[in-house]
């Protein structure tokens, strides 16, 4: 089956022009995200000290795919790591060029426009890792987080493993028959999703 190539430069110009746009409402949470030494996670601020997510981290190499303002790399770079942020939005990257600035706390930004289709999402992560850390990111440490059958379907092609957020019903079937390594109805359901990723 063919890829359409023309549609997948679409969605990443559209996907880019809302983010572009949205981008001066994430200042003020960028910053304050940026600046706390006590992480929350999601729209209802779980501290860390209830997650556990990253502070049994003790370095390495990260990439962020989707970072935004990147205050996850951030918090990552601040604990020994060696993050690498990939967004589709130079708005987004700006602002987290101008927090690395002002925190002095610097690592390798990427504007991520080199993805033509879901497909090549993992090879695109590859290159900047290789890039930026000098090796590539190995399969074995990703997990392509998405909300459609197709980004299940491009984890599997790519032999990583994926997180699928159901947001619509009416998807669940075409996002089951991909074969996802793990389907949630929300990022609400953080604690579950947690046990799964320290389970690997």
């Amino acid at each position: 089956m063919g890829v359409n190539r023309s549609e997948s430069s679409d969605h990443v110009a559209s996907n880019r022009i809302v983010w572009d746009s949205w981008a001066d409402e994430y200042v003020v949470a960028g910053r304050r995200a940026w600046g706390d030494d006590h992480p929350r996670w999601g729209i209802y601020g779980v501290p860390e000290a209830e997650v556990g997510l990253i502070d049994p981290f003790d370095g390495g190499d990260v990439i962020e795919l989707g970072c935004g303002t990147a205050y996850v790399s951030a918090w990552l770079a601040r604990r020994g790591g060696q993050p690498v942020g990939i967004d589709n939005s130079a708005t987004q990257l700006a602002t987290a060029v101008s927090f690395q600035e002002e925190f002095d706390l610097r690592f390798p930004l990427i504007h991520g426009d080199d993805a033509r289709n879901r497909e090549e999402l993992v090879l695109v992560a590859e290159e900047a890792a290789l890039g930026a850390l000098g090796e590539p990111y190995t399969h074995n440490r990703m997990v392509l987080v998405g909300d459609t059958a197709q980004d299940a379907i491009a984890a599997r092609a790519n032999g990583v493993r994926s997180l699928i957020v159901c947001r619509r019903p009416e998807s669940r079937i075409a996002i089951e028959n991909a074969n996802p390594t793990w389907l949630v109805d929300s990022l609400d359901e953080i604690e579950r999703i947690i046990l799964w990723l320290k389970a690997e």
